[in-house]
Parts: C-alpha cells; structure tokens; sequence
C-alpha cells in the first residue's frame, strides 16, 4: 500500500517537472521557424500566455524566452513573432510546435527500448513520452474557445490557427492588405481594409477581434465599431468578457454587466467575466449579487482579489 502512494507521488512529481519541459520544446518548434522567416524579436513564453511581470527573462540573439512556473499553469506556453511571413512559412510556424511534440514523444519511444532495464528512466522517459504525445493532440486538435492571453486579446490554438490560416486564403487582398498595414503600425489604414473585407462578406469572429485588439487605447472607436458589425458576427464567451471591458472604460457600468452576464451564459466557468462583473455590481451598489459572484470565482479557482473585495464587502456590512 506504502509503495502504491510513493509510486503515485513519483509520478505526480515527475510531471509536475516534466510539463515545462515539454511545453518548452512544443513553443520552441514555433519559435525556430519564426526565426527563420522573420527578421525581428521572437517571444517564447513557457508557463503563461504573455506575463511579462512575472517571468524569468533569458535572452539568446532574437529569441527572448519568458519562464514562468506555476502549478496552475504548469501546461501552457505561447509563441509571438513579428512580421508577415508568406502562406507556407506561416503554416509551417504554427505546424512546428505540433511537430517538435510528436518527435520528443517518437524519440522517447525509442530510449524506452534502450533503457527497459532501468525502472526509474523509463519512467521518466514515458511520462516525457505521454507529455508530448499530450502537447502533440491537445495542440493539434482545433479548439472552438479562443485562447485568452494575459493582456485581454483572444488567440487560437494550433489546430485552430491551421484551419483559420485555409480558410483566409481565400478571403479578398483587403484582409491581407489590413494585417501587413496593421503589423506595420498604420493602425486606421489597417483597419479600414479589414472592414472592407467584412463588408466583402468576411463574417469571422477573427475579424472582430482583431479590430477591437487594434482599439484597445480608443473604447469609444470600439464601441462605434461594434455598434455597427455586432450583428455580423458569433460572439463566444471571452468576445462578450472584452466587451465588457470596453463599456468598463468608458463607465457605462450598465452594459458591461449585461455583456459580462452574456460571456458567463456562454461560459459559467469564465472566472474573469465573473469577477469583473462582482466589481461592476459593486460599482452601482449591488454588494448581494457581487458577493454571490465573488463566491462563485473563488469556487472555480481560489483568488486574492476576489477574496479581498468578498472580506470588504464582508466588513462593511457588519
């Protein structure tokens, strides 16, 4: 029994070791082609979806590589580059990091062979083994919830990414036209040809999303935008969340909830939606229903700010 609970503690804490590990090959197979194809810095980000303030910076030339552990986030990584690589070099970025997961897993196949005599590297080897085969899938396979990062903006992944990157091929120049304008900085140059793409009948939520990123620092220009192709467009959970937001900006605390309550019907699980929406009743005086939102926050996932807004509100009532 004793060496039944040591033997699952092992394995738990192999992987617990092993999971950067991997994560850092998978972000490495998108970070060497971006390399290849473009000629400026090339983030890798082991441990988070873009936290800088938290991360452990090493720089190698243009690579810069940011290595964040936590147990909650033990599994994720993410990869940016800069630049407009041509349609096969794109598609080979976002193939790569697949690609690199499936050959640890393959190379970890063939060390088991080598080193069956040895119960702990074989161990070790087939939970490398199991953590990429893992990476290679989860990646691979096209998810229909974008991927929020740490500054708000809502990404693909791999699977998702290849699938979107087949289907603008056959959008009009004016898409095209917009992203090179856009990567170039000519910010409403870039996004007046994105919405001439819309009105080409380009109707991807993609489309919404980048415009609204590229409007972060202008709410107002966003809320006229949405205002005007709201209805164009599926909105998933993470759309009305950043929505949220934007009427956040501008004190419209009214819409924000109702955006926040539309990404929490979505996605009961959206514990950023959930929080926001706490704060924005607190904000027009309904401390019941935000307390009833802090709690269920803290359900999904313990957190400091909504457990210090719950012990305020908590304080000022009694």
């Amino acid at each position: 029994m004793i060496e039944t609970i040591l033997g699952i503690f092992g394995i738990i804490l192999i992987l617990l070791l092993v999971r950067p590990v991997t994560t850092f090959f998978h972000e490495l197979g998108h970070a060497i082609p971006s390399l290849l194809f473009t000629n400026k810095e090339v983030g890798m980000y082991v441990g988070s979806y873009g936290d800088t303030d938290k991360s452990f910076v090493f720089e190698i030339g243009r690579l810069k590589i940011l290595f964040r552990y936590k147990i909650t986030e033990w599994n994720i990584g993410f990869c940016t580059h800069h630049g407009n690589p041509s349609f096969i070099q794109t598609m080979l970025i976002i193939l790569g990091g697949p690609f690199f997961s499936l050959l640890m897993g393959l190379f970890c196949y063939y060390l088991i062979k080598e080193y069956q005599g040895n119960t702990f590297i074989t161990l070790v080897i087939a939970t490398v083994l199991v953590s990429g085969f893992w990476d290679f899938m989860v990646n691979l396979i096209p998810q229909s919830e974008p991927i929020v990062m740490n500054n708000g903006s809502l990404v693909l992944n791999d699977g998702s990414q290849f699938l979107y990157l087949l289907k603008t091929s056959k959008f009009p120049p004016s898409f095209s036209e917009g992203l090179h304008l856009l990567e170039k900085n000519q910010k409403e140059e870039g996004i007046e040809k994105l919405k001439l793409a819309i009105d080409s009948g380009c109707n991807d939520i993609m489309l919404h999303r980048l415009i609204m990123d590229s409007l972060k620092g202008e709410p107002e220009k966003a809320i006229a935008f949405n205002d005007t192709y709201f209805k164009q467009f599926k909105f998933q959970s993470p759309d009305y969340k950043n929505l949220g937001d934007v009427y956040t900006k501008v004190n419209e605390p009214s819409f924000a909830i109702q955006c926040y309550t539309k990404a929490i019907e979505l996605n009961y699980k959206n514990q950023e939606a959930l929080l926001e929406r706490a704060k924005r009743y607190i904000h027009v005086g309904l401390e019941g229903k935000a307390l009833e939102d802090l709690k269920v926050v803290n359900l999904i996932e313990e957190n400091e700010e909504a457990r210090k807004l719950e012990a305020e509100i908590n304080r000022s009532s009694s």
